[in-house]
């Protein structure tokens, strides 16, 4: 046995217990009360995780790191020490874990696996509300580690028309299915939603939220920022390319092909493409009546329009060309006639 010494009056005992019975009837005073005089480090009785008060164990092993089990399982050192465990166990392979893992899961009834994914996530929220840097970081790793934002592109990219109306379709039968609507943004519970946090939500997080989104275009290059000399210029001048556009859209198409013109994800739709972009006439100081005109719209397929981005399918000075060799008397006399000539 290890000798316990009184710091109070140097007595010496051979067991925690004598001790305690030592101060309770020597020195009219508990273990706590002395191991909080003479014993106790600084920070010692508050939980590491939430800093709430801890509870005394005894005279050696003093107080206890935290302050519940909730607590517990979600410390640092605690999921070093799962980890250790785990390599020294199985290794530095975490297959058989996490096989080991599924094995497990399947065998829970339907009722135990939703408990323990809404306790998961709580915990993962209350994670990241006390520090909401996690996120910043999980998001930065993933970029670093699988490049993910890059290789959704591509995968989005190399879908097929067929694959991308097919997977739209899955997505409305299971919001049917669900909700009773083909989205859930449709949902008396999402509008509820989205007016609580919308009433919620102060002037300077709204605020924010708008700059986000600002940020990102900027970043995305759909976009000038705020405080660009070219800024106003730029969004009068694609306003007034696509007023003429619509124009000649009119002319140009049978009211058939227009009464196909719809959104991204609609079965079918055709969307009006200008051939040359609207971004590249802009930086090339190229009119809006030209590149509203005729000879740079066509009619493609949304799927196709998504492909494109900013690409350009004819030169500037192709563009230029077409238009200075374009017929308008004749294009006058055949509309006149009702005969729209391509």
């Amino acid at each position: 046995m290890s000798l316990q010494s009184c710091r109070i009056c140097n007595l010496s005992v051979n067991s925690s217990k004598k001790l305690s019975l030592h101060f309770r009837y020597t020195h009219n005073i508990s273990s706590k009360e002395y191991y909080d005089a003479y014993i106790k480090k600084e920070n010692e009785g508050w939980c590491a995780e939430c800093n709430s008060a801890t509870t005394f164990r005894n005279i050696v092993k003093g107080y206890m790191n935290t302050c519940s089990k909730k607590c517990s399982n979600s410390s640092l050192s605690r999921t070093l020490k799962i980890i250790e465990t785990k390599k020294l166990k199985y290794g530095q392979d975490m297959t058989a874990i996490y096989e080991k893992q599924k094995t497990t899961v399947s065998g829970w009834s339907t009722e135990k696996k939703e408990k323990h994914r809404k306790n998961l996530s709580a915990g993962i929220k209350q994670s990241r509300k006390k520090d909401p840097s996690i996120t910043n970081r999980a998001v930065a790793t993933k970029k670093e580690k699988y490049n993910w934002p890059k290789k959704m592109k591509q995968g989005h990219l190399a879908r097929s028309s067929s694959q991308v109306e097919s997977a739209n379709q899955k997505r409305k039968e299971t919001c049917n299915a669900l909700y009773g609507v083909d989205c859930f943004a449709k949902t008396e519970k999402f509008k509820k939603i989205y007016q609580y946090y919308h009433e919620k939500r102060s002037f300077e997080e709204k605020e924010k939220i708008i700059a986000k989104c600002i940020e990102t275009k900027i970043y995305n290059n759909t976009m000038l920022s705020p405080n660009h000399p070219e800024r106003s210029s730029k969004k009068l001048y694609k306003n007034a390319c696509r007023i003429i556009s619509e124009k000649w859209a009119e002319i140009k198409f049978t009211s058939e092909e227009l009464s196909r013109r719809g959104l991204n994800g609609t079965n079918n739709a055709l969307q009006l493409d200008h051939i040359v972009s609207l971004e590249t006439c802009f930086r090339q100081g190229i009119p809006s009546e030209i590149a509203g005109h005729w000879v740079n719209l066509r009619l493609i397929t949304w799927e196709e329009n998504i492909k494109k981005k900013e690409k350009d399918y004819m030169s500037s000075q192709q563009l230029l060309d077409q238009f200075n060799s374009f017929n308008h008397h004749l294009l006058v006399e055949s509309v006149s006639k009702g005969d729209k000539s391509k």
